[in-house]
């Protein structure tokens, strides 16, 4: 909406600036054209120069909408130093005053939308904008002529001051979610045996998941937030810069890498040809219909209007066209049929075949090749903007954190930006001299020669988007998740039409990861390195299954937690926990206790006050640790479980008694949750087969435990560990809370018992 407001008054100007020039400032005729040309070009020239030090600074500050206010202020500074000049140099200030103030406006609106938008919406969300915008490129041109022709100059000044006040009123409205003053930390550590990733052995069931103790919404909603939340983080003085996101920075120009892409080179050259088109018209349009129709300022504004209107209907559906069947064959199309427009504009007022095209017959394909204009021209609208934030987006994914914790959608947009404007810098110049040289209708035959040149260059955008990780309704993250949790989280997200998953790891990805609704992300894990990949894929859910029982596990867990506060998006968080009762048995396993404990008093003290949903599960024991190693993704530990389907013997720890629970992997990730209590010591009864039985004492247990306790530098927990957490009934949840759950979040799933599930398995062939 500002943006409308903003484009209102740049164009306000616009039919009105051959008359104040020639009445109020007493310029000679002679001089009009050239004066008009220099003025618009200088606007545009300005703008160029300006954008990338806007960009840099908007992606710098905390908060965009203090720059958007000032912007603002001094819009209307500007304004009302062009309104009231009478000499030339007063109305450049101006006009140099009111380009400042818009160029913010325009770069850092922009900005905002793309990261409120996502990449999945682009071009609707550009469409929208563009609609917006040109409401106000139509309705500025029109106000401003007629107010000037029929009421008086300062009443057209007036309506002018009225809208910056409606403006600034607006943008004084506009409420910037913050991260809450997330302290993003920068320092990196080398948690080399924290990453469950590197060692898929390593990878087992309790580096777990999801939801809040006592929670009863489903992990994944059936619709996704429909509002993504504007972000800013504060860095914590005394810390350095991240060296994971600052050596990229200052190595690499992220200009450069974006303009080396294809794709984006091709969408600024295309958004410059349209810029020239455009600015052609602001520049010579209402010279040439005084010269050939004689009309004045007002049909100059209602020429403009007509310009308009067909943006105004069309651009929303075509940019919905666009989202879906990609920008390629839009765009061609709106080039091959903008050059044959262009050459009819320039008929009329030119001697054709011994005839000159003029009367009512000029007024006539004068009138009809600018509507057309009109509308080949949405179809082009937009083109540079969307592929410009598209490669930006493209680069985080390439290089996480090269933007920053604030992302770079400012720096990227000025680039567009600044295209643009060099257009519009060139193209009064240009059409003004050729008018001037050659004629009004030789003028438009070069451009649309020129635009026929671009229309038969290959366009390399891609023809049709597919889908990708951040085009889908949620994105689920997964921290570590290369391993064989991991992979069934994977599999389970993704069969969902609505959802995909982005993998977070140190190294590279296995082969299972090539997936198309699953994307891989290489991360430091700190939290300057985490922010851009959130925002990038517009993450949802942020699900840790990174197995560390050492001191890694903290400070890793609390950049996760920082990047989600900091997140547009993502602001539901699964930390990777421990799979038994923790609300009785808080600190066992008890290596657990020193890591995992502290993190649930972290989440405690500041989840809510930052809007952050979370969540722990109580899985207990996997049933995959049933299946034979060949069938499971769970890698195989002698010992780890009690039942050992690769011998077919079982272990009795302590008198047997300790109540146990068991799900299936595939239930904990998508519906199936199995709640038993089944004494392992009557399992040689069971299906007809025999185990062989094994026995661990409680005094064998607790020896175990005290002298082998699990060491700090270990990422894996002891199996003593295990075995205690066993005969002190931690393992299992407590049977009231998982049958409560069981009906409020599960209601219509699935439960099967121990036993039944091994008569399933003896019947369908368990080896």
């Amino acid at each position: 909406m500002v943006c409308d407001l903003d484009n209102f008054l740049f164009t306000f100007i616009t039919p009105i600036l051959p008359e104040i020039l020639e009445t109020r400032l007493q310029q000679p005729a002679s001089r009009i054209q050239t004066l008009t040309s220099l003025i618009l070009a200088m606007n545009a020239l300005v703008s160029i120069i300006l954008a990338p030090v806007t960009g840099y600074l908007a992606d710098k500050l905390s908060s965009r909408n203090g720059l958007l206010i000032a912007a603002w202020v001094a819009n209307m500074l500007g304004t009302a130093v062009t309104a009231w000049a009478t000499t030339l140099t007063v109305l450049i200030i101006g006009r140099l005053i009111q380009t400042v103030a818009g160029s913010v406006i325009w770069i850092v609106g922009m900005a905002m939308l793309a990261n409120a938008a996502g990449t999945r919406h682009l071009s609707k969300a550009f469409g929208v904008a563009v609609l917006l915008v040109s409401a106000g490129l139509l309705t500025g041109p029109a106000v401003s002529a007629a107010l000037y022709k029929f009421v008086s100059y300062p009443v057209m000044w007036s309506s002018a001051f009225i809208v910056l006040l409606i403006g600034l009123i607006l943008q004084l409205l506009v409420l910037e979610p913050r991260g809450g003053g997330a302290h993003v930390s920068s320092h990196p550590k080398d948690w080399d045996t924290g990453d469950e990733e590197h060692d898929t052995t390593r990878t087992r069931s309790r580096e777990t998941q999801t939801q809040t103790l006592d929670a009863t919404d489903p992990l994944l909603p059936s619709s996704p937030a429909a509002e993504a939340r504007t972000y800013h983080t504060t860095t914590d003085a005394t810390q350095p810069p991240s060296p994971a996101a600052s050596s990229i920075t200052q190595e690499e120009n992220i200009y450069w890498l974006i303009l080396r892409k294809k794709r984006v080179a091709a969408g600024l050259l295309g958004d410059t040809l349209l810029a020239i088109v455009i600015a052609s018209f602001e520049a010579t349009i209402p010279l040439h219909i005084r010269e050939v129709f004689h009309w004045d300022s007002f049909h100059a504004g209602l020429l403009f209007l007509l310009l308009q209107a067909p943006t105004l209907v069309l651009v929303v559906p075509v940019g919905g066209l666009k989202d879906r069947f990609g920008l390629r064959y839009p765009v061609s199309l709106g080039f091959v049929l903008l050059a044959p427009s262009l050459v009819l504009l320039g008929l009329p007022g030119q001697e054709f075949w011994g005839m000159m095209m003029g009367g009512h017959s000029g007024r006539v394909v004068y009138l009809g090749a600018l509507v057309a204009i009109g509308v080949w021209r949405t179809l082009i609208l937009g083109y540079g903007g969307v592929e410009v934030l598209n490669g930006a987006n493209e680069l985080a994914d390439e290089k996480p954190g090269i933007f920053g914790s604030n992302g770079g959608y400012s720096r990227t947009f000025s680039l567009s930006n600044a295209t643009w404007k060099g257009g519009m810098f060139i193209g009064p110049l240009v059409s003004g001299a050729l008018t001037e040289a050659v004629g009004y209708f030789y003028m438009n035959l070069f451009l649309g020669m020129t635009i026929i040149f671009r229309a038969w260059t290959r366009i390399p955008c891609a023809p049709r988007p597919t889908r990708t990780s951040a085009a889908w309704s949620g994105i689920i993250v997964l921290a570590g998740g290369t391993g064989g949790f991991g992979r069934y989280l994977a599999e389970a997200i993704t069969s969902s039409p609505d959802y995909a998953v982005a993998i977070l790891t140190r190294s590279k990805a296995p082969i299972w990861t090539s997936h198309p609704k699953i994307t891989t992300h290489q991360t430091d894990y700190t939290a300057a390195s985490l922010l851009p990949i959130l925002n990038t894929t517009r993450a949802t859910t942020l699900l840790s299954l990174i197995r560390c029982s050492n001191d890694i596990y903290l400070p890793l867990h609390t950049h996760l937690l920082d990047a989600c506060i900091a997140s547009q998006t993502c602001k539901r968080l699964i930390p990777s926990e421990w799979a038994g009762n923790v609300d009785d048995f808080p600190l066992l396993p008890r290596s657990y206790g020193l890591t995992r404990a502290p993190f649930r008093e972290i989440l405690r003290a500041r989840a809510a006050s930052h809007h952050i949903e979370w969540t722990l599960v109580n899985h207990g024991w996997y049933m995959d640790y049933f299946l034979a190693e060949h069938k499971s993704y769970i890698a195989y530990v002698p010992g780890e479980f009690p039942i050992d389907p690769q011998t077919w013997t079982y272990r009795v720890e302590g008198d047997g008694e300790a109540p146990h629970i068991t799900v299936r992997v595939p239930g904990v990730t998508l519906r199936v949750c199995t709640v038993c209590r089944k004494e392992l010591r009557g399992l040689h009864e069971v299906a007809g087969r025999p185990f062989k039985r094994e026995y661990r004492s409680v005094e064998q247990i607790e020896h175990d435990v005290e002298q082998h306790p699990t060491p700090s530098d270990d990422p894996n927990i002891a199996l003593p560990e295990l075995e205690e957490c066993t005969i002190k009934g931690a393992i299992c949840c407590p049977r009231e809370k998982a049958l409560r759950q069981k009906e409020e979040i599960f209601a219509g799933m699935e439960f099967v018992g121990l036993e039944e599930l091994l008569v399933r398995a003896e019947r369908e062939g368990f080896n």
